[in-house]
């Protein structure tokens, strides 16, 4: 099985120059729009959660095909917001990415997501990692924001690196792996990953 340490994944260990939180909107936007520039965003995209709606808003007004999965209520919230900002959402799923059945959301291209993984608690993590699988097209790439280190804690919740290999290598390789946040000491990294699909 391949690791995170090896160099055929292309991991890059330079930062990104931050604006922040790694697991905030501004930052994420700023990454999204590099890869965007860099080629490696294609349409359509799913953005796992209402919580990403500034870089929803963002990509597609782009001009990239988005797919919105938000909570229940968010949903009409979140096509307003889209609309006032002069983006147009392709779609919007008010089950959410666990709420709405993979078919319904039908395949996308890139999935985004910097909150929804950071979320889960230790049980729910292989349910998303092989839901993210079923809705990404062959080739697709999994594009997000990992918090690595620990096991657990408050949101975002982080993981062992070796637990994160054994989720996300059964689907995925990884194409870029860069950190985002170096850690203080005793604390855990943030990283920003882009995955593709096998």
């Amino acid at each position: 099985m391949a690791t995170l340490t090896t160099e055929r994944h292309a991991i890059r260990k330079a930062s990104i120059p931050s604006t922040g939180d790694p697991f905030g909107p501004e930052f994420a936007t700023a990454w999204l729009e590099s890869l965007v520039e860099a080629g490696l965003v294609a349409g359509p995209v799913l953005v796992a959660s209402e919580e990403m709606l500034a870089e929803a808003v963002a990509l597609a007004l782009r001009g990239v095909d988005v797919k919105l999965a938000a909570s229940g209520a968010a949903a009409d919230r979140c096509r307003d917001e889209a609309k006032r900002a002069g983006a147009r959402l392709k779609a919007v799923f008010p089950g959410g990415v666990f709420g709405v059945k993979p078919w319904q959301m039908g395949s996308v291209a890139t999935i985004f997501d910097r909150t929804v993984f950071a979320g889960l608690e230790p049980d729910q993590r292989f349910a998303y990692v092989s839901r993210m699988g079923r809705i990404l097209a062959p080739e697709g790439r999994l594009i997000g924001v990992f918090r690595l280190g620990g096991d657990g804690g408050d949101a975002p919740r982080a993981l062992p690196r070796e637990r994160f290999e054994q989720l996300f290598f059964r689907y995925f390789t990884l194409e870029q792996f860069v950190l985002a946040a170096p850690a203080a000491p005793g604390a855990d990294e943030a990283w920003c990953g882009v995955l593709r699909r096998k």
